[in-house]
């Protein structure tokens, strides 16, 4: 073991043990772990020291024996080859340098000696300190997080891409917008129900073709408040790549010239309350017990897992229990009023808030802060999944960084118990509508 890989273990291993020794068999796998999530350590490495005779407690010096009798080098091989092969030219030039002659050189030549020299043994320095700082900047990575991708893991990785499923999709959302546009509306020789006030107002109209209900926006055409009319639009625009999703309301079309002062645009009208107002009307809090509960949240998690595979715009977060929409006794959640801010340019980024986000959505149907994470105990399996999502962006910053080689995915998640489609669809629509209004009642 060379001395740039003891250097680099010592310090991992001080930074783990803090009181400088392992005291027993449960820290000495944690710290094996430690290394491995850190890309440090070899799962094979085990097969190498499963012989070995642990005695506790472990000081550092013991330590060394056991990776040197077992030929264990846990450190990052192509750092450790580089630093090699660097020391190893700084060696052979100052060999090189002593048995010359120096009397024969000329000024010229001693300069582009000494400045090759300089260069090189520069060159070694810098990947030096890169490596210590390495060294001194890896962390313990966050243990529910670790343990919540150890659940998923079997589940291949592939990275959403709006662009792509937008066009790989095009002809079946064109077919879909055009079998659900509305061109015009009417409103039956009747009040109008206005669903909300204000500058923009949104009320009740009837499709001409059909007399179907539908939410009709009407958008000032003199609006002063440009940033306002922008987001709406991109709103729209995001719903209509969103055809396709069954938890949004569909974009039904536009009619910029029946109305002099208005712009109207049109979106399906759901029936049903928020889970906000339910929660404040059940006399009984939600919990994981209910069907409901978990039929919900998978909803709402291929909701937001759709925003980030189907449209390329950035959504206003956070998203909350007012956006979610409860309808037909329970069984169908929509994701409502979510605007839509801009053309968004990291995925992965809004993929760990959009994670953190559901985590939150989570806590706040139970009832619950995300302090009160760890009183879930009755309900292991949604505690640690929750301990795991709330550590979404910094698990996505560590990734960044390279201190770790997966970040934690919506397509990794699919794979998880709580959310596996198959699992669900072994209850019959009555459970989920009896759940529901065994809560609500």
């Amino acid at each position: 073991m060379d001395c740039f890989n003891l250097v680099l273990l010592e310090k991992l291993f001080n930074k783990y043990t803090k009181n400088g020794c392992i005291d027993d068999l449960k820290q000495w796998h944690g710290f094996l772990e430690f290394l491995y999530v850190n890309q440090l350590f070899d799962p094979n490495d085990m097969l190498k020291i499963k012989d070995s005779v642990i005695y506790f407690p472990l000081v550092f010096e013991n330590l060394k024996k056991i990776f040197a009798n077992a030929n264990i080098v846990p450190a990052l091989q192509e750092m450790s080859r580089e630093l090699d092969k660097l020391y190893n030219q700084v060696n052979d030039c100052r060999t090189t340098l002593k048995n010359w002659n120096y009397q024969t050189f000329s000024v010229e030549d001693m300069k582009y000696t000494t400045k090759t020299y300089e260069e090189i043994e520069k060159e070694f320095q810098d990947f030096k300190n890169e490596f210590d700082d390495f060294a001194t900047d890896v962390i313990i990575v966050n243990q529910p997080i670790q343990s919540l991708k150890s659940v998923v893991k079997s589940f291949s990785i592939i990275e959403s891409n709006p662009l792509e499923f937008l066009s790989s999709n095009r002809d079946k959302i064109d077919r879909e917008y055009a079998k659900i546009r509305v061109k015009s509306v009417q409103y039956r020789n009747q009040a109008i129900k206005i669903l909300k006030q204000g500058s923009i107002k949104v009320q009740v109209g009837y499709d001409h073709m059909n007399d179907a209900p539908v939410e009709v926006w009407l958008i000032p055409k003199c609006m002063w408040r440009q940033q306002e009319q922008c987001e709406l639009l991109n709103t729209f625009e995001a719903h209509h790549e969103l055809i396709l999703s069954q938890f949004f309301p569909k974009y039904l079309g536009q009619d910029l010239l029946s109305d002099e002062n208005n712009f109207q645009h049109f979106m399906e009208l759901k029936r049903g309350h928020t889970l906000k107002y339910l929660l404040k009307q059940s006399k009984k809090p939600l919990t994981p017990d209910y069907l409901f509960f978990r039929t919900t949240m998978r909803q709402v998690f291929g909701g937001l897992y759709d925003i980030l595979r189907m449209t390329r715009f950035h959504p206003v977060l956070p998203i909350t229990l007012a956006n979610i929409q409860v309808g037909n006794d329970g069984v169908q959640i929509y994701l409502r009023n979510v605007k839509f801010s801009e053309l968004r340019e990291d995925d992965q980024n809004l993929e760990a808030t959009l994670l953190e986000n559901f985590a939150q959505i989570i806590m706040s149907a139970l009832g619950m802060k995300r302090a009160d994470v760890g009183k879930l105990g009755k309900y292991l399996d949604w505690k640690n999944l929750l301990q795991g999502l709330f550590n979404a962006e910094e698990d996505h910053q560590l990734y960044k960084k390279g201190v770790i080689q997966q970040r934690l995915t919506f397509c990794q998640l699919l794979n998880h118990d709580l959310f596996d489609d198959e699992l669900l669809s072994n209850f019959e629509v009555s459970e989920v509508v009896q759940s529901y209004h065994d809560w609500i009642s």
